[in-house]
């Protein structure tokens, strides 16, 4: 199995696939229990959000923050407001809790070595601060995208289509990897690109669709290296 035949480009999700994410949430929680309510609200909204596209990063957080506004007391800027300076900086900080895989960073400069670009793709934004909190050095990779700065949220074709121009490769050319058929699969499948899945625990216990594998990252790593 070859699996960068013909790739020129690999993009990478970030929560799940570079580390194990289990527990992250939960962990967002007990760190903020009064915050709950809030919390619970953040996570159905954005499940609302899935594969939509606003166009640009303003009219996202115009709509996301409109929904968040509903199901709280908050007002709508005063929710973007709680969302940008006060969730995310916590969510950084569960994240931090954990440990990157290994050879996360061998296997990225393996790749540029071989003359092919790297992104990292991420659902939520301050990707190089939550890269950091795992010891992972972001520099390292030629792209850094996250859905909300394009306009709206995995699998949306159209912000596929807008990281496709930024890096300048056709879909065929293209391997995706990631933890999350639903999201990172599709975001590939819609625009005719590979993808592989990385084994994680929200991975489903039922037979593996053909025309892409399942694979550990310690499996993934040594298929590459």
């Amino acid at each position: 199995m070859n699996l960068l035949e013909n790739v020129k480009a690999v993009i990478f999700d970030f929560d799940g696939t570079f580390y194990d994410n289990h527990g992250v949430g939960k962990d967002l929680v007990l760190s903020h229990p009064l915050n709950l309510w809030r919390i619970k609200s953040e996570r159905e909204v954005r499940k609302s959000l899935k594969n939509q596209s606003f166009g640009t990063k303003e009219a996202y957080m115009m709509e996301y923050s409109k929904r968040i506004a509903s199901k709280t007391t908050l007002s709508v800027s005063k929710a973007q407001k709680w969302y940008e300076e006060k969730y995310l900086n916590w969510l950084t900080a569960s994240i931090g809790k954990k440990q990157a895989y290994d050879k996360v960073e061998e296997l990225i400069t393996s790749l540029k070595n071989k003359g092919i670009r790297v992104a990292v793709y991420s659902d939520y934004p301050m990707l190089k601060e939550r890269m950091k909190v795992i010891n992972l050095n972001a520099n390292l990779a030629d792209y850094i995208f996250d859905a909300e700065s394009l306009g709206g949220q995995k699998p949306a074709k159209p912000l596929m289509e807008k990281i496709l121009s930024e890096m300048g490769v056709s879909p065929d050319t293209l391997l995706v990897v990631g933890d999350r058929v639903d999201t990172d699969g599709e975001s590939a499948f819609c625009i005719g690109a590979r993808f592989v899945q990385i084994r994680g625990h929200k991975t489903k216990n039922a037979p593996q669709p053909e025309g892409y594998p399942l694979m550990d990252w310690d499996a993934f790593v040594k298929e590459i290296l």
